[in-house]
């Protein structure tokens, strides 16, 4: 099991499943502590009529009212509902029988959610200005916070949890008006593991409340809560500009739901989230969306990905291993704006992306290689606009000859980053060819133990070349870096961790050389980080080396501390990395009762 599926389930283990009411002295309460009268049934078989259902509820006791909710266009489908008791013992007592049966065909029950239940009391359902009624007015006045002015009750809130700022707005009209005054500074990014102890109605109640000021959200949402996020987000977070959704299952219905409002959406990054191609639908319409991240959903096959809008200029398609070369050339030629791709453990597809000129403005490729030399490698250098390559390999894999070669024959001019991921990928003959491509910035070639103090002399000849990462090379000296530093003027980022023949001579000479070489121009000073070397910690106090004008080094010394770490920290995965599994089961048609219509369908319902 790799690191991130263990997380998963440890987050999981950690975050078992709440029962959402209780029963107490022969009557059953929702997680709120709200009696109830009104129950929610779903799994309605269309041969069951209203008269039998309420024929069926009556058994139980005095039924108020009765319901059925029926979508358009779902005849065929099973329905959902809801049947409101006169007397609360008698919505338990049919919460008590734990299988229910109406002409022969069963059906789910449940009770309603809390903001549905006669003695909430939700006071959304009032207008701003208007005031609860005169009894519930004038014992408030006499609480001792009543007396307290907004300012301090502005400061109140700001100091309380999410869930008790909920608590907090939903007492009285008064504090709701002070909550709505603080929110849009405290609310623009929201993590979703804050609504991990939070109740339903409190979610609900946030997103209605909040949701318009919510900028960034992200994480992994409670599994109890996650399809009514998807719900709340789409309904009321009209300015979401980016969403980071890890590791939930997201059905076609969620992902309909979750993008219903979201115009203002500018990044969206839904990883290992089992999607299906028809989910991909639901994002159509998003006409500010430019980077979509789908790593680790490998059930896509790039279907219905050129319905993506037009203005997407970032997809990240990682470990999406499903994907059909056709299907992505058809969507990428659709994406006419498309400036970044990252297709690692992607089957390679680069020829169709060529020959059907279907990334004409991309400029920025990640893919994986290995060292067989497939045909497809040689048409990586031919993409027009190509500007930065990033290569994975896996170890001991070189990277195949003829897409180096392909690079230095068509992009010599033109190719600003080249990285390669990989453990001694990089052979010498390999360099001669980089060392062609003049226009690199930006040079990142760690772990490889080909490269030796000789073969560096390949990239004297890059003159642009400002930053360079070389750790784990543990054939490199002092005197490689050096003339490196010397030879490419422009180059003042270097990266030398752990490269363990480094010493604390290369500082010296470093600035000993640059004091010389003063009329020559330069960008100053030479940033350095050397962790892992054989640096010596002391010498950074040194005077010409502390003053950090000539060089600039970054030495971190190992730490004593115990090994601990950050459950979120584990899913903050680089859109590349490889080994995220997540959960690939398929969506059933209807999986539990949030896949029906709510009570919410129903205008009236809050007002029985």
């Amino acid at each position: 099991m790799d690191c991130i599926s263990f997380a998963v389930d440890l987050w999981n283990a950690q975050t078992p499943a709440k029962q959402t009411f209780y029963f107490k002295d022969e009557l059953v309460y929702t997680e709120d502590h709200v009696l109830v009268k009104n129950l929610f049934f779903f799994n309605i078989s269309n041969l069951v009529t209203s008269r039998q259902l309420r024929k069926y509820f009556a058994k139980f006791g005095n039924v108020a009212r009765l319901q059925i909710l029926e979508a358009k266009g779902t005849a065929s489908k099973p329905r959902s509902g809801y049947v409101c008791f006169h007397n609360p013992r008698h919505a338990a007592k049919a919460l008590q029988r734990k299988v229910h049966y109406v002409n022969g065909c069963r059906l789910s029950v449940r009770p309603s959610d809390s903001w549905h239940q006669p003695d909430a009391q939700d006071l959304t359902r009032y207008p701003a200005n208007m005031q609860p009624p005169k009894g519930n007015h004038s014992k408030a006045e006499t609480i001792p916070i009543m007396r307290l002015n907004d300012d301090c009750l502005e400061h109140i809130v700001r100091m309380l949890a999410l869930a008790d700022r909920i608590h907090f707005a939903r007492s009285c009209i008064r504090f709701r008006n002070v909550y709505q005054n603080v929110s849009p500074t405290l609310e623009k990014f929201v993590n979703f593991h804050t609504f991990e102890s939070m109740t339903v109605w409190d979610v609900r109640d946030f997103f209605k409340l909040s949701g318009r000021h919510v900028q960034h959200i992200e994480g992994i949402m409670p599994e109890r809560h996650c399809k009514h996020v998807c719900e709340f987000l789409g309904k009321y977070c009209i300015n979401l500009q980016s969403m980071r959704v890890m590791a939930n299952k997201l059905t076609s219905t969620s992902m309909s739901k979750m993008f219903a409002k979201l115009k203002s959406l500018e990044s969206v990054e839904l990883r290992g989230c089992a999607l299906s191609n028809d989910g991909l639908l639901a994002m159509g319409h998003l006409k500010k969306l430019k980077k979509i991240d789908l790593a680790h959903n490998d059930r896509l096959t790039g279907e219905n990905m050129d319905r993506f809008p037009r203005c997407v200029e970032t997809l990240i398609l990682t470990n999406c291993s499903g994907i059909l070369a056709e299907k992505l050339a058809v969507a990428c030629k659709a994406l006419t704006q498309l400036k970044e791709l990252h297709l690692k453990s992607v089957p390679r597809c680069f020829r169709e992306l060529v020959v059907e000129k279907c990334c004409e403005s991309l400029e920025v490729l990640a893919t994986n290689c290995g060292s067989r030399e497939y045909a497809e490698y040689q048409y990586v250098g031919q993409l027009p606009s190509l500007k930065k390559l990033i290569l994975h390999s896996y170890p001991t894999d070189t990277l195949p000859t003829r897409l180096i070669t392909g690079l230095a024959e068509h992009k010599s001019m033109q190719l600003e980053y080249f990285e390669s991921r990989g453990s001694n990928c990089i052979n010498a003959p390999m360099l001669l060819d980089i060392g062609k491509l003049g226009a690199l910035r930006t040079l990142y070639l760690p772990n490889n133990n080909e490269i030796t103090d000789q073969s560096l002399e390949s990239l004297y000849s890059l003159q642009n070349l400002e930053e360079i990462n070389l750790k784990y090379s543990i054939n490199i000296t002092d005197n490689g870096i050096l003339r490196l530093i010397l030879a490419c003027a422009k180059l003042h980022v270097l990266h030398l961790n752990d490269c363990v023949q480094i010493t604390d001579q290369l500082l010296k000479d470093i600035i000993l050389k640059l004091k010389l070489a003063q009329n020559t121009p330069r960008t100053l000073p030479i940033k350095l980080t050397v962790t892992g070397t054989s640096v010596n910690y002391q010498t950074l106090h040194h005077p010409e080396v502390a003053a950090k004008k000539i060089i600039d080094v970054t030495l971190t010394l190992p730490s004593a501390g115990t090994c601990s770490f950050n459950m979120h920290d584990l899913f903050n995965i680089d859109p590349d990395d490889y080994n995220f599994d997540s959960d690939n089961s398929f969506d059933t048609e209807f999986e539990d009762e949030d896949d029906f219509l709510s009570d919410d369908s129903d205008p009236h319902f809050d007002f029985f």
